[in-house]
């Protein structure tokens, strides 16, 4: 019996073991942004590569001795194999799909930051608008200011002007009815 064959499957078998826990870590790893979609490439690598791996095992099957034939045989069986690459397949949809709402969110984070930016310059422009209203206010009052003590000086000016006019009424009669 040559023992090559079933080594050679034994190193398959290895080696997809292996390439399975790594596409496990990478499908547990919390990494984010551009790094995620990085282990998400090399994941749908590695199930090409897992694919590939089973497709060796389905061919090196057949090279194996048929006396010991079934223990190999139940090894590789591709139901088995077929079921991690589902169990695979769904994780990376599930990435794919944390991956699309990490876009969205961040479309949403975008979107709401806009606004923000929006609103701070609708504030700025109030601002501005309210110290400009604020300086015609004070140019107002103290126009008005200004009105106001005009007024109090016309008014002691008439009041002058109407005392000097009655008393000089009263001097004209004094002298034209008690000196005339």
């Amino acid at each position: 019996m040559d023992p090559a064959p079933t080594t050679l499957f034994e190193s398959y078998e290895q080696d997809f073991s292996i390439l399975i826990q790594s596409i496990r870590n990478k499908l547990e790893s919390d990494q984010q942004g551009e790094q995620r979609k990085a282990a998400l490439r090399k994941v749908e690598l590695e199930l090409d590569d897992a694919d590939d791996i089973v497709s060796q095992l389905e061919i090196e099957i057949q090279g194996i001795p048929q006396s010991i034939k079934p223990q190999y045989a139940h090894r590789s069986d591709r139901t088995r194999l077929l079921v991690g690459t589902e169990v695979l397949s769904d994780g990376s949809r599930r990435l794919g799909d944390s991956t699309r709402i990490a876009l969205e969110t961040e479309q949403q984070g975008a979107d709401i930051l806009r606004n923000l930016r929006g609103q701070r310059e609708q504030i700025e422009n109030s601002r501005d608008m309210l110290s400009t209203t604020n300086n015609s206010i004070d140019k107002a009052s103290g126009t008005i200011k200004g009105m106001i003590r005009q007024m109090y000086k016309q008014r002691v000016i008439l009041t002058c002007i109407g005392v000097f006019l009655v008393a000089l009424v009263c001097i004209i009669l004094y002298f034209k009815l008690f000196r005339h």
